[in-house]
């Protein structure tokens, strides 16, 4: 009886321990992904960095030779956050109250960014 209960205790004591290397290595491997994941996803994050610059790179160079404002203009700046406000879905009663201009004035600014969806949305709203 004796034999049988050193049998077993060894028996799961050598289980315990086949388990326990087993879960070291599943946890080494899941790690080893997960660096790799890392590497990845950092690597993409450079990329898309890169890619921006250069369009903002562009923009600018483009709106140079087109003789347009600059890039760090207040006016441009001004310009930008009116039209990402609208495209978001700001009334441009409200954008005008934050930049401090008229409605009119606001219609007027943002007119040429408009798509002809919305052109076409405004007319049939307005008949």
């Amino acid at each position: 009886m004796n034999i049988a209960l050193i049998i077993l205790f060894s028996t799961a004591v050598v289980l315990l321990l086949i388990a326990f290397m087993k879960m070291k290595k599943q946890t080494k491997e899941e790690k080893r992904q997960l660096e790799s994941y890392y590497a990845v996803m950092l690597d993409e994050t450079n990329k898309l960095q890169e890619q921006i610059n250069r369009l903002e790179l562009n923009a600018e160079v483009t709106a140079q030779e087109a003789g347009i404002m600059t890039h760090h203009s207040e006016e441009r700046q001004a310009m930008v956050k009116m039209l990402d406000l609208y495209k978001r879905g700001y009334s441009t009663k409200s954008i005008a109250s934050m930049h401090k201009l008229t409605e009119e004035e606001v219609v007027e600014l943002l007119a040429p960014y408009e798509g002809p969806s919305q052109r076409r949305r405004k007319v049939a709203n307005d008949a």
